[in-house]
C-alpha cells in the first residue's frame, strides 16, 4: 500500500469511528484532491463545511476549483 492510500485509510477509519469529525472529511479531501480526484475531494470540502461553517480552509479549498474553471473558460475564449 502506497503512502497516498495509507493516507486515505486513515482518514476513512477515523470517519469510521467518527463520521462528525470535520477534519477528517478535511483530510480525505485533500488527499484526493492530490491525487486529482475533484469530485470526491469536494464531497469531502463539502461535508467538512457542513460540519463546521466557520472552517475557511475548507471553504477556500472550494473555491479554488471554480476560480480554475472560470481561468480556463477567459482562456478558450
Amino acid at each position: 500500500m502506497g503512502a497516498v492510500e495509507q493516507s486515505a485509510s486513515c482518514f476513512r477509519s477515523a470517519l469510521d469511528n467518527n463520521p462528525l469529525s470535520f477534519k477528517a472529511h478535511y483530510g480525505l479531501g485533500l488527499i484526493y484532491s492530490a491525487a486529482g480526484q475533484e469530485d470526491e475531494a469536494t464531497r469531502c470540502f463539502s461535508m467538512a463545511l457542513k460540519l463546521n461553517p466557520d472552517f475557511a480552509p475548507a471553504r477556500a479549498r472550494l473555491e479554488q476549483p471554480a476560480a480554475r474553471t472560470q481561468v480556463h473558460r477567459r482562456g478558450a475564449s
